[in-house]
């Protein structure tokens, strides 16, 4: 299709991510005169059997989101639609931003208040659906995006035009479809059975709230046997209000969900406490000592650790003397000091070490895993690499040995890697490739560097240049930067002539080459350096905080650590300190 023009107007000029249920193409507008033509986007919904009732019905659905274009902001424009004898096709105006799906990142957990926002800003475009008696049937971090401009969320690929591609008339000329329509771990029961409701969409919303904030997909959380509930709430801490909200919201039953979008909200806004994020007590050092403070710089709790690291889902490594245990956000030890090593927790467990031996540790303190190994990584995509008599494999959370990486399996610091998106990193003779959770090789050592999966695209090195693959290992992004970094928030930073920038998931440089060094994007800022200063900027290169500090790290939960002519601390996004 690359080339192709449709309806003599549509240029073909890239494929973008999709499945085998459709074809996602980004196309050139040749119809507009313009010096740079406009972008679109085509979808292409191949027929399975082609009827002439489909063509009606292929216009009521594209007219529902035409209708809801023209009254909505946050919905796409429908720019054209056609068919032929093979597919169903919509062109719908290119949105400038970035998926959900590259802010909800596997092993990284939001806190409960950025849920809610999250929350409230999709169901409040859910209610605006089903006012209209329209479901979405596509609900997943995939097709929620955010729009550069504004931060706004966009919704797209709605999941009608798809059921029309897969209907097929009977004798009564009644349509029935061969096939469900949705996506797998956002779908509810019922929607699977061909017969969704409005509440089906709202099933979707409460699996994404589950996602951000458990760090885990719900296609890989576990269901309870008796009654097909998703189980959730043993992977994180979160407030009995909203626990009992999202519980009904992903009800199997769709009869105990709430009815619509409009009463969801109502119930939302009533019954879970809105309030500032909830920001867990930071970390900081004072006179040799580490303690941690609020979000206000009020030290809340004492500084009498030689070390300390952040809150992870309500508790925190630190260590007294030589020892590390762990402390609940009152201060008190959940887990005494006795390893020798520790680290965060991540997926329920974390990584400790006894004597020269690392092992696995619930929230509880119990040896989840016995220290058998030489070095462990942590727990990602509900693996860990391990080193076992100098070569490395990859444990389940049980302890048992999944994959024999392959490779050169010499366990060497930075040579293991974790999976992400279903592949992990290995070493073939000087060379990187990539396999799978079946230990097969999916990508051929061809690299001389490589990364990990970020956001469906890996960075890696071919002589002297940088560029990204996609999982089928091919080509991305072309292999012409002098540097680069992983994608995070839907940018990634590249080195051009000495300066670093920013490019896009389809390798448009959005932020020209001109800082020194540069950070990742967190909440929509990115520190960046500037001489030997660093400050902040947003998305549109604007700098929001000057070039001031001597160490600026990223924000999270409205907060970023930084060095100011030796002081070190906290500062919110008008780079106001957060004084002791």
């Amino acid at each position: 299709m690359i080339g192709q023009t449709l309806r003599s107007r549509y240029k073909i000029i890239q494929e973008l991510p999709s499945d085998d249920r459709r074809k996602v193409y980004l196309a050139e507008d040749t119809l507009v005169e313009k010096p740079i033509l406009p972008q679109c986007i085509v979808r292409q919904f191949p027929l399975e059997i082609m009827q002439k009732e489909m063509g009606r019905l292929f216009r009521e659905a594209v007219g529902e989101i035409f209708q809801l274009a023209n009254y909505h902001s946050q919905i796409p424009d429908i720019i054209d639609y056609f068919e032929d004898d093979r597919s169903l096709y919509l062109v719908e105006e290119a949105i400038e931003g970035h998926p959900l799906s590259q802010e909800l990142t596997v092993g990284q957990q939001w806190s409960e208040a950025d849920t809610i926002e999250l929350l409230k800003e999709i169901l409040a475009l859910v209610a605006l659906l089903h006012q209209q008696a329209v479901i979405h049937l596509n609900l997943c971090p995939e097709n929620v995006w955010r729009r550069q401009s504004d931060g706004k969320l966009i919704l797209t690929n709605f999941g009608n035009i798809e059921r029309v591609s897969t209907l097929v008339l009977d004798e009564f000329w009644q349509a029935t479809s061969r096939r469900p329509v949705g996506i797998a771990g956002y779908m509810p029961s019922e929607q699977y059975l061909g017969v969704p409701k409005l509440a089906s969409d709202l099933y979707a919303v409460g699996a994404i709230a589950i996602f951000a904030l458990t760090g885990i997909p719900p296609y890989q959380l576990p269901k309870d046997p008796e009654t097909l509930e998703i189980i959730w709430r043993d992977r994180v801490q979160v407030s009995e209000a909203l626990a009992k909200f999202l519980n009904k919201l992903i009800c199997y039953d769709f009869n105990q969900r709430y009815l619509n979008g409009d009463e969801a909200l109502e119930a939302l806004t009533m019954t879970v406490p809105q309030s500032q994020p909830i920001v867990p007590p930071l970390p900081v050092q004072v006179d040799q000592k580490y303690g941690y403070q609020d979000r206000y710089g009020k030290l809340v709790i004492p500084p009498e650790f030689n070390l300390a690291y952040e809150f992870v889902g309500g508790l925190a490594a630190v260590k007294v003397g030589k020892k590390w245990g762990y402390i609940n956000e009152s201060a008190k030890f959940v887990i005494q000091p006795k390893f020798d090593r520790a680290s965060t927790f991540s997926e329920g467990l974390a990584r400790v070490q006894l004597g020269s031996k690392y092992g696995y540790i619930n929230r509880s303190g119990e040896m989840a895993i016995e220290p058998l190994f030489e070095q462990a990584l942590n727990f990602h995509e509900g693996l860990a690499a391990v080193e076992i008599d100098r070569q490395w494999h990859y444990i389940d959370r049980t302890g048992n040995v999944q994959i024999e990486a392959p490779g050169d399996r010499l366990f060497v610091s930075g040579e293991a890697s974790n999976f992400s998106g279903g592949l992990a990193r290995f070493k073939m003779n000087n060379r990187y490739g990539f396999f799978d959770k079946d230990g097969q090789i999916v990508i051929a050592p061809d690299f001389d560097k490589a990364s990990h999966f970020s956001h469906g695209l890996a960075r890696v090195k071919i002589g002297y240049k940088w560029g990204y693959i996609d999982k089928n290992g091919q080509i991305a992004i072309p292999v012409e930067f002098e540097d680069a970094d992983d994608f995070s928030a839907g940018f990634a930073g590249i080195k051009q002539f000495n300066q670093w920038g920013f490019i896009n998931q389809v390798g448009q440089v959005i932020l020209t080459p001109k800082y020194d060094k540069i950070g990742k994007f967190s909440e929509h800022l990115c520190a960046v350096k500037m001489g030997d200063k660093w400050g902040y900027i947003d998305v549109s290169d604007r700098f929001v905080i000057p070039p001031q500090y001597d160490l600026a790290f990223p924000f999270i939960n409205g907060l970023a650590l930084v060095n100011l002519s030796g002081t070190r601390g906290y500062i919110d996004k008008m780079g106001n300190f957060i004084k002791r």
